[in-house]
């Protein structure tokens, strides 16, 4: 679909699929209204999952296409998998690499590391990334040059 007009587009698209299998309106409405803006953020359970699934699906084979340029897009290809875990203390998010992943390039895409971070808040839990299984801070590797974050 392409990043520009992506949430509206896929809110259209859930909109009339959703009226065609028979969904309730009500139930529509939330779903639709989640997708529609979930580039922005939501105050929803529904919309504060969207956007976080949204942040961290980084794996190799969806992102391969969006390589242009900065140096996370280029590290991007050594990203295999990202694993997501949630118990009644934590989210762990667990990035799989090749082993020739730079974690420095996320300073690049902070928000892999601080939607986690909002959506454990939210939750009231313990964030915890992983890389390779191996547990890192990636919080202050990414705010360390970002002080806005």
């Amino acid at each position: 679909m392409g990043k520009q007009g992506h949430a509206e587009r896929s809110a259209d698209f859930a909109l009339m699929y959703l009226k065609k299998i028979g969904m309730p309106n009500e139930d529509i409405y939330i779903i639709e209204h989640a997708i529609r803006n979930h580039s922005k953020g939501s105050e929803t359970k529904i919309g504060a999952a969207l956007t976080f699934a949204d942040k961290i699906d980084m794996q190799k084979s969806r992102m391969m296409r969006f390589i242009h340029g900065n140096y996370f897009h280029n590290n991007i290809k050594h990203m295999l998998d990202v694993q997501l875990t949630v118990d009644d203390e934590k989210i762990t998010v667990n990035i799989i690499t090749d082993g020739m992943f730079d974690y420095n390039s996320l300073k690049d895409y902070s928000k892999m590391v601080t939607k986690p971070i909002e959506m454990s808040k939210y939750l009231n839990r313990n964030c915890v990334f992983k890389i390779d299984n191996k547990e890192i801070d990636l919080y202050s590797i990414v705010t360390e040059n970002n002080k806005q974050l």
